[in-house]
């Protein structure tokens, strides 16, 4: 008898041509672009701070952070959780919210994360696409004022699979 794998479940968005996920605990909310403050001596992609729920929080633009294009003002926020507050990642599109058994979950080749600036926890096959589940605590402390991004620190997923 086969048993039932727990589905995980991710909020997907893209920035240009690539369909990134995060675990869906960790999304506080998809918003519209709202107001942003220049934040003087940030980052280029802390591009500012917002006010989300009567709280300011750092703006980090992800399509920068990314080295896509940045495709005018049509975008959208996703409000995450960290460790100290919220975060807004500027995003060009959020894709779908999805579930996927944590046994589908491959991991990324190594270097994958260095490329991106973000530590690439793993790379899930959905439908045609293929979606890299990303780590953002390199992208947290940028947010919160720091100017380079720790080394990634490679962890595999609780109950992912190391197969090809």
């Amino acid at each position: 008898m086969r048993r039932s794998v727990e589905a995980r479940r991710y909020v997907g968005f893209r920035v240009g041509a690539v369909e990134y996920a995060l675990p869906i605990e960790m999304v506080v909310q998809v918003v519209q672009p709202l107001a942003i403050i220049e934040a003087p001596g940030a980052v280029r992609e802390a591009v500012g701070l917002a006010r989300f729920r009567e709280a300011v929080i750092p703006v980090v633009d992800l399509r920068i952070r990314f080295r896509t294009a940045v495709a005018g003002t049509s975008s959208k926020w996703l409000i995450i959780r960290s460790e100290v507050d919220a975060i807004a990642l500027v995003v060009d599109v959020v894709t779908a919210v999805f579930g996927t058994p944590h046994d589908e979950t491959r991991a990324a080749p190594a270097a994958t994360g260095d490329a991106l600036g973000c530590e690439v926890l793993g790379i899930i096959a959905r439908g045609s696409a293929t979606v890299l589940l990303i780590d953002l605590r390199g992208l947290v402390q940028l947010a919160h004022g720091k100017s380079r991004l720790s080394p990634p620190v490679r962890k595999p997923l609780p109950g992912s699979s190391d197969r090809g």
